[in-house]
């Protein structure tokens, strides 16, 4: 438990990390990207869960490349630009709208049946509902003199659907590829699309950006991924959901302990968006399909 949480605090660092950067949005993923992916590569290379002794070109699978690589890189850049627009907790919590959007991709097209059970309407609509309280209160009042906290909330939601989608992709793969696999395929697939557009701003980087950018790639991407993925073969599907519903808590707290300035209303909408993220007890879930 103590991997997972900090795997999870990890996470809700990056954007701490990245906030201090001068780089832009497609600068900060490449740089996350070719700083981690190498790392990822030699650990899925040798991941106990796939076997040892492949040829280090046979971690990276073709279709992660082409297809959910992509849809990585637009997921980071969209937290970033969040972030750039409106901050690190305006970031945190629109991004943490990834299971609402898991939620609605459940009942448009129903995932296989070794998924688990698909969560009832009434429960969806209720987790829909927390949310959208939840980023009205963050919204607050239209203000005319800060006109891009709407936009950095569009960008948070983009990054949320990004991530949902990647996460049902991952779900019917990860058995048969590995998780390391998964993740170094789609962290080099990213690389490769965003080099052509931002490799000349991150020749141009300072040292200062390449020590956040280091610490951004190896710690908050490459640990918290090797440290989640270690967790998940000691805890349930349920605890690492819960932890993982946990990130947005853990960034507010280190921007307000490193004086980031969290506002009043973005703490109010903190228990709203955690409300409509965090998993049901498999308890309540029965429970709550005899009733319906």
């Amino acid at each position: 438990m103590i991997a997972l949480h900090l795997a999870v605090l990890l996470f809700g660092a990056a954007a701490l990390v990245a906030q201090a950067t001068s780089l832009s949005p497609l600068a900060l993923t490449l740089g996350r990207c070719l700083v981690a992916a190498p790392v990822l590569l030699l650990l899925a290379w040798r991941d106990p869960v796939r076997g040892s002794g492949r040829a280090l070109g046979r971690a990276v699978d073709l279709p992660q490349l082409v297809l959910a690589g992509p849809l990585l890189a637009l997921h980071w850049v969209a937290f970033f630009q969040s972030m750039r627009l409106g901050g690190v907790p305006v970031a945190l919590l629109s991004y943490a709208s990834f299971p609402a959007f898991s939620l609605l991709l459940q009942h448009v097209r129903p995932a296989a049946p070794s998924a688990g059970p698909a969560p009832s309407l009434r429960r969806s609509l209720v987790q829909l509902g927390l949310l959208a309280a939840g980023l009205l209160v963050l919204a607050g009042p239209l203000d005319p003199a800060s006109p891009g906290r709407g936009a950095a909330l569009a960008w948070g939601l983009l990054a949320g659907a990004c991530f949902a989608l990647l996460a049902r992709w991952n779900s019917g793969r990860v058995t048969r590829l590995g998780a390391m696999r998964l993740a170094a395929g789609q962290l080099a697939g990213a690389a490769l699309l965003l080099l052509p557009w931002s490799w000349h701003e991150l020749a141009q980087a300072g040292a200062g950006d390449w020590g956040r950018l280091a610490t951004l790639g190896l710690a908050c991407t490459a640990l918290g991924h090797g440290l989640f993925i270690h967790a998940l073969r000691r805890v349930s599907p349920f605890q690492a959901g819960l932890a993982a519903g946990l990130e947005p808590v853990y960034g507010l707290l280190l921007a307000a302990l490193l004086g980031a300035g969290v506002l009043p209303r973005e703490w109010a909408a903190l228990p709203l968006v955690l409300a409509a993220a965090l998993p049901l007890p498999a308890g309540w879930r029965r429970t709550g399909r005899r009733a319906s």
